[in-house]
């Protein structure tokens, strides 16, 4: 290869190397879901739907508490956590949370359109 080719296929790969930065800055980047994002979103669920992820949550939330030693995890303490939004959400839609209990989880269908 001579001076020119050689010159050119270097040319060419910091090109492409810009061009693969510039790409992972406008559509890859770190744009994640935010808590703001998951809150609108459940927000915008059905009552029913939103109804359904709050039992299944309840129930495992409740046999978490009854089965464990120790301190509660952090993982555990972030679902009392979205429990509570869920809670505050269907409040604020008048359900009456206390009509709606906490199952076990044998109560609570795994999948959608599945019985208990």
């Amino acid at each position: 290869m001579d001076k020119s080719q050689t010159t050119k296929v270097i040319v060419a790969c910091v090109f492409l190397l810009i061009a693969g930065v510039l790409i992972l800055k406008f559509t890859g980047g770190s744009a994640g879901v935010t808590e703001r994002d998951m809150r609108s979103a459940l927000e915008e669920m059905p009552v029913e739907d939103l109804i359904s992820m709050r039992q299944a949550l309840a129930a495992q939330v409740a046999e978490a508490n009854r089965t464990r030693t120790g301190e509660k995890s952090d993982i555990l303490l972030g679902f009392e956590e979205t429990l509570a939004n869920y809670d505050a959400i269907l409040d604020g839609r008048g359900v009456d949370l206390d009509e709606l209990g906490t199952p076990s989880l044998a109560e609570v269908p795994l999948r959608k359109g599945e019985g208990p």
